[in-house]
């Protein structure tokens, strides 16, 4: 995302976006704007707000939407009850509670936007759960971008160093999307940006925003006066920005020597390409491989939940193993509590480190194949680095095999620092 509201410079095309004012209002003897970015992944939200000059010098430092409880991440999940739009973590609170089923629960809307054959069984599920309950995927994305909108004027609020009136600001709204996206998941979008009160938004693409800020975090620290830069013009890098649901795939030629925010100059090279291969594919790994061992109508039956119940249940419990997988752990065994008309208490899961190794290992496959796919169309072999980004591309086991798998070709593997896989 674009967290730090810089703007990035590329040759290739950008995305479409919505131009439908002047953007421009004065307060006092200035113009200002508020701008809002929004990191729409498949499993979790975040975002991000800065209030600015109209002419986009800046007024103050971008800060992280605070969901409470210093929580920057919303899960990506909602439905509607009775007319009222359900998200996020009010959404889950309520699962827990078991006053909502799972069944009409829709967790993959970001999937179901773009048309591709590997993502048409997740579009038609989609489709069904918006059908049953009267609505479509723009009233959804809508809905979602008003909520997060909403969540950051909270924030301006209660930035008590702020005494301008927000609501008559002008807003320009930033959204992520991946860069395999064509127009017309570009345009669902740009149209809902506008339908939930952008006066402009600008489309802005996942793998070079998370490729810049990896730049920055791991190359500034190294900086030397003597080194003009680690990479000179006509170098390349691939990108894979590995989110929880897709990887996409992009190979960059540096225009200039420059590593840093808004002076990075980047040329796309080919069309990028895309493969369902982010972190989401472990947990499904991990319950058709649990689907094979157990009856889980019986357990879901003993347990007092509906079967999709107790899979987001299990998934939940799978979830927090996976972030802490490492080669020298013994076991990732976790327990699902039984509801209020269980038969059974609670069921313990075992998973040793070998499988959880293989859940892995069945994804990471996909994105080495991809990878090599697009390196191997490098010129000269120019790709010296590889950038992880999204939320996957911070594991330490996958790094450890992409170094694995690539070390011969002398390519250095950037990732980001912070695990959030």
């Amino acid at each position: 995302m674009l967290a730090s509201g810089q703007h990035l410079q590329q040759d290739s095309d950008r995305p479409s976006c919505v131009k439908k004012s002047s953007y421009s209002v004065a307060t006092g003897q200035e113009s200002f704007c508020k701008r809002i970015c929004v990191d729409f992944g498949t499993s979790k939200l975040a975002g991000s707000w800065q209030i600015s000059y109209a002419d986009e010098s800046f007024y103050q430092e971008p800060n992280d939407i605070d969901f409470g409880n210093n929580e920057t991440k919303l899960p990506n999940a909602a439905t509607w009850v009775d007319g009222e739009f359900i998200f996020g973590r009010e959404l889950e609170n309520r699962l827990l509670r078991e006053e909502l089923a799972e069944d009409l629960v829709i967790r993959d809307a970001k999937l179901a936007i773009f048309a591709d054959p590997m993502t048409q069984d997740i579009k038609r599920q989609v489709d069904a759960q918006l059908g049953a309950l009267g609505k479509t995927k723009h009233d959804l994305v809508v809905c979602i971008l008003r909520h997060m909108i909403s969540e950051a004027k909270i924030a301006m609020e209660d930035n008590h160093g702020y005494s301008h009136d927000l609501n008559e600001m002008p807003m320009k709204l930033f959204l992520s999307v991946p860069q395999m996206w064509d127009a017309a998941a570009n345009r669902v979008m740009s149209v809902a940006a506008e339908a939930a009160g952008a006066e402009q938004c600008e489309l802005v693409y996942e793998p070079l925003c998370a490729a810049v800020q990896v730049l920055a975090e791991q190359l500034k620290p190294l900086h030397d006066p003597r080194i003009t830069s680690w990479f000179k013009p006509g170098d390349e890098i691939a990108i894979a920005d590995l989110g929880a649901g897709t990887g996409d795939f992009v190979r960059y030629r540096f225009l200039s020597d420059e590593t840093e925010g808004e002076n990075v100059r980047l040329k796309t090279m080919d069309a990028p390409d895309g493969a369902l291969c982010g972190s989401d594919y472990i947990n499904k790994a991990f319950m058709r491989a649990l689907e094979a061992a157990a009856d889980i109508s019986a357990l879901a039956n003993k347990l007092g939940f509906s079967i999709a119940d107790l899979k987001a249940r299990v998934n939940t419990g799978f979830e927090k193993k996976k972030l802490e997988f490492r080669d020298d752990k013994p076991n990732y065994d976790f327990v699902v509590l039984g509801g209020r008309n269980a038969r059974q208490n609670f069921q313990k899961i075992d998973v040793t480190p070998e499988q959880m190794r293989s859940f892995f290992d069945e994804v990471i496959v996909d994105v080495v194949n991809k990878l090599k796919s697009i390196m191997q169309k490098s010129e000269g072999h120019r790709v010296r680095a590889i950038i992880l980004t999204g939320g996957f591309g911070s594991s330490s086991y996958l790094q450890k095999c992409l170094t694995d798998a690539f070390e011969r070709q002398n390519v250095r593997i950037l990732a980001p620092r912070h695990k959030k896989l």
